[in-house]
């Protein structure tokens, strides 16, 4: 239960951090129009942050199941 926690501590932090870097980087264009972003962070960000949710939800169903067997 605790690992779970943990495990989607992290992941959503990692994914607040990834679109917070996203928002801070410099997007430009160089001498051949080409746009340079880190654009993969966002999608990455989003993906951490659903999965934490998804850890979150299943940790605490396990909750309420093993509140309700007691």
């Amino acid at each position: 239960m605790k690992k779970l926690n943990i495990s989607g501590t992290v992941l959503l932090i990692l994914g607040v951090l990834a679109i917070v870097i996203k928002g801070f980087t410099p997007e430009y264009l160089d001498s051949n129009n080409i746009l340079h972003e880190y654009f993969f962070l966002v999608p990455l960000g989003f993906s951490f942050i659903f999965v934490a949710l998804c850890i979150f939800l299943s940790s605490m169903v396990i909750f309420c199941i093993k509140k309700l067997q007691n």
